[in-house]
């Protein structure tokens, strides 16, 4: 208690669920003064993350957000990629969800677009999808827009020394397109489209492509493959761009900044603990979704550098370098500021 009274005292919330608290009660709990307790309990408030009322005199009871009497219950749903990339940023979603009494919900997907789309059109609340096709749809629908970056690298060009198919495959509207394209255009090579990235995976182990720009973990189990090798990094043609950002669905931004603001900061301390704590229920379920062991997930995020804030140059420059025409304005008015 004496090292993180808020912590503990929202954890005594969500135990209690719909039956709350009384403020007298978590004193005594406690054992802070009610100066100190007041002084705690309003910070939570202001925050969004508790409520409190007079539930008769000058009696108060206290509730974890969404948990309070006639509450409606919010829900954050996401979709993503299969993906080791999004562990820690699933995990901070799932985090602070389950600390605001927020319904929690994981989509997965092939395509980049089609996130973006059900982010734009209100079928889910965030998406975790590529930079370019995230910028987009969030300047083409006007309704989304761009919370956080993810990370940077995670993926390569790789080469199957066994295979006659001189073709390079690649997923469309997605980072590994701008990282296939320039290598292609270096090498003249056919370049090939693909929608599942265990399909690409199989295929290219099984010679249907010479090369395949492929993302984590996949990147990892290919390597781990006789006759496969990597012959180009995200880093050596894309430097330090974010290949992907978390988008938000605009009306979720009203009313909801405070819970955007819990996001990134657990996801900064995800990134300072170096990942000791993902939800056990997000790696349970990339598990599922990848058809990859928890072991191979894991060691796969040491191929990424995860990144804490938008550097505004370093997009402009990463759409001028992709061709998509968005003005920097544009760019610039996408993007939530918190």
């Amino acid at each position: 208690m004496q090292q993180d009274p808020r912590k503990a005292i929202l954890l005594m919330l969500r135990q209690a669920e719909e039956r709350g608290i009384d403020q007298s009660e978590l004193q005594g709990r406690t054992g802070y003064s009610k100066s100190r307790l007041s002084e705690i309990l309003t910070s939570l408030e202001r925050e969004g993350r508790i409520v409190r009322q007079t539930t008769g005199g000058k009696k108060k009871r206290v509730w974890l957000k969404g948990f309070e009497p006639n509450a409606e219950k919010p829900i954050i749903r996401v979709g993503y990629l299969r993906s080791s990339e999004y562990i820690p940023i699933l995990s901070a979603i799932w985090e602070v969800a389950r600390d605001t009494g927020t319904a929690f919900s994981m989509r997965v997907y092939d395509s980049p677009i089609e996130i973006s789309m059900d982010v734009s059109r209100g079928a889910l609340e965030m998406g975790l999808a590529p930079t370019v096709t995230q910028f987009l749809v969030a300047v083409v629908t006007s309704q989304t827009r761009i919370l956080m970056p993810v990370a940077t690298g995670g993926a390569s060009v790789l080469e199957n020394t066994s295979s006659p198919q001189w073709r390079l495959a690649t997923s469309e509207m997605s980072s590994m397109m701008v990282l296939a394209r320039a290598y292609s255009v270096a090498q003249r090579l056919e370049m090939v489209s693909f929608s599942s990235p265990v399909e690409a995976l199989q295929g290219f182990t099984g010679g249907s492509a010479r090369y395949i720009a492929i993302w984590e973990p996949y990147r990892t189990v290919a390597l781990s493959r006789p006759g496969v090798r990597e012959v180009a990094r995200f880093s050596d043609i894309l430097d330090s761009y974010p290949c992907c950002v978390l988008s938000v669905q605009r009306e979720f931004t009203k009313g909801h900044m405070n819970v955007l603001r819990r996001i990134k900061e657990i996801y900064r301390d995800f990134q300072a603990q170096a990942g000791e704590r993902f939800a056990a229920s997000v790696l349970s379920r990339m598990r599922r979704d990848t058809g990859v062991d928890e072991r191979t997930l894991l060691r796969s995020l040491a191929s990424y550098r995860f990144l804490k804030e938008i550097d505004m140059e370093q997009i402009f420059s990463y759409m001028a370098y992709t061709g998509v025409p968005i003005g920097r304005d544009m760019i610039t008015d996408s993007i939530i500021r918190i």
